[in-house]
């Protein structure tokens, strides 16, 4: 899938975007669920490059879903009590 990239997409990847409330629970039971399937992991297999890389998307699937949660998606119309008033 090929994503075309706009200025406005640059600013919003670059903008910073407090996290409300609602998204630090979020990023906090995500985490919770991905610390103890990395937990689950770590107690079933051997530690090698396949483990470490399993880990790594872990981590980089924590990430991506930190920037979803604070990040105004496209088509998202801001409103005036929204978090995400941003120009983007």
């Amino acid at each position: 899938m090929s994503m075309k990239v706009q200025k406005r997409d640059v600013r919003r990847f670059f903008t910073y975007h407090k996290p409300t409330g609602q998204a630090v629970a979020a990023i906090s039971q995500v985490r919770r669920k991905l610390l103890e399937v990395g937990e689950l992991m770590a107690d079933s297999v051997p530690e090698g490059p396949e483990f470490r890389r399993a880990v790594a998307k872990l981590r980089e699937a924590s990430m991506w879903f930190n920037a979803a949660a604070v990040t105004p998606q496209p088509g998202h119309r801001p409103t005036e009590h929204d978090p995400y008033r941003a120009p983007v």
